[in-house]
C-alpha cells in the first residue's frame, strides 16, 4: 500500500492478466499480511474502440504465507459487445499466483517474482454467446519486477514478463499448443503526493512473434490516481490509451482504443 514500500500490483497479471490485457488498475505491489485470507480486491474496466466495447470485472482474494511470500486467487468475467450489435459474448476465467519478494532494501530498491496461471475461456455454448473455462486451455507465466525507492517523490518500477498459452485441441486443433508467447514489458513511476494520495504513469508493451516490430506491438499508456480512503481501504482509478497493433505485414490487427478502470483494495 502507499504507506509501505511501493511495488506494482499486477494483473498481469497479465495483463496479468490477466497476464493478458490489463484488467487490474495500476497500483504498487507488496506481499500481503500473513494469514489465510488478509487481502481482498475488486476491479472493473471499460474498454472501447471502433469495433467493440468490453466490460471486465476482476476479483482477487489472497493471504500471506510468509513475510515475503503471498498467494492470490483470481476470477474474471468479461462481456464483449461488437458495435454492429450482432452478438454479445460473455467469458469467464480464474487463476492463481504467488508474490515473492526475494530481496528488499528500505529506501533503495526491491525485487519481486510473480508466477501465475489462468484457465482460459474455451468451452463455447451452443448459441455461441458465452465461453467458460474448461480446464483444457490455460495461460501460464512469470514476471520479474524491480522497484526503485531511493526518492520519496518519484519511485520508478520496471516489469519484464513471459506468458505462454495452451489451447483446447478439440476447439482449435490447428492452434493447439501453438499460440504465440507474449513478453510484456512495463515501465512506470509512482509519485506519492501525500500519505493518502499517489499518482502513477505507466507505459506497457506486449510483444509476440506475430508483431515482430517493436512499435507495432500492443501498447498502453496509463495514468492512475490512487486514494487511501482509510488505513485498510484503497481506491484505484485509471485511464489508458491503447495504440494500434500491426502484424508483420504492417496490416492493422487491433484498432486504437481507450479504457477506464476503477478498483478497491480491502485489508482484513
Amino acid at each position: 500500500m502507499i504507506t509501505k514500500s511501493l511495488k506494482t500490483i499486477t494483473a498481469i497479471i497479465f495483463t496479468l492478466l490477466t497476464l493478458c490485457a490489463p484488467a487490474f488498475a495500476i497500483d504498487t505491489t507488496e506481499c500481503y499480511s500473513p494469514g489465510i485470507v488478509t487481502h481482498l480486491e475488486a476491479y472493473y474496466n471499460f474498454d472501447w474502440n471502433d469495433e467493440e466495447k468490453t466490460h471486465e470485472t476482476e476479483l482477487v482474494i489472497g493471504g500471506g504465507i510468509l513475510c515475503n511470500l503471498s498467494y492470490l486467487l483470481t476470477a474474471e468475467f468479461s462481456k464483449i459487445a461488437p458495435d454492429e450489435g450482432i452478438s454479445t459474448t460473455v467469458t469467464g476465467g480464474f487463476g492463481a499466483g504467488l508474490i515473492w519478494t526475494p530481496y528488499e532494501k528500505e529506501n533503495l530498491f526491491s525485487v519481486d517474482i510473480l508466477p501465475a496461471f489462468t484457465f482460459e475461456p474455451n468451452d463455447v455454448s451452443d448459441d455461441m454467446k458465452s465461453v467458460k473455462p474448461d480446464f483444457k486451455g490455460f495461460s501460464y507465466g512469470i514476471s520479474a519486477e524491480l522497484n526503485i525507492t531511493t526518492s520519496p517523490m518519484i519511485q520508478p518500477y520496471f516489469i519484464l514478463g513471459y506468458t505462454g498459452y495452451k489451447n483446447n485441441e478439440e476447439i482449435a486443433p490447428d492452434e493447439y499448443d501453438d499460440s504465440p508467447a507474449e513478453y510484456p514489458l512495463t515501465i512506470g513511476t509512482s509519485m506519492p503526493a501525500t500519505e493518502r494520495l499517489e499518482m502513477l504513469v505507466q507505459l506497457e508493451w506486449i510483444m509476440n512473434e506475430d508483431t515482430a516490430v517493436f512499435y507495432r506491438n500492443e501498447r498502453y499508456l496509463t495514468l492512475g490516481l490512487n486514494f487511501m480512503l482509510k488505513d485498510n481501504i484503497e481506491l484505484l482509478t485509471e485511464i489508458n490509451k491503447n495504440y494500434r497493433v500491426k502484424d508483420k505485414s504492417g496490416n492493422e490487427a487491433t484498432p486504437e482504443g481507450w479504457g477506464l478502470g476503477i478498483g478497491l483494495i480491502y485489508l482484513l
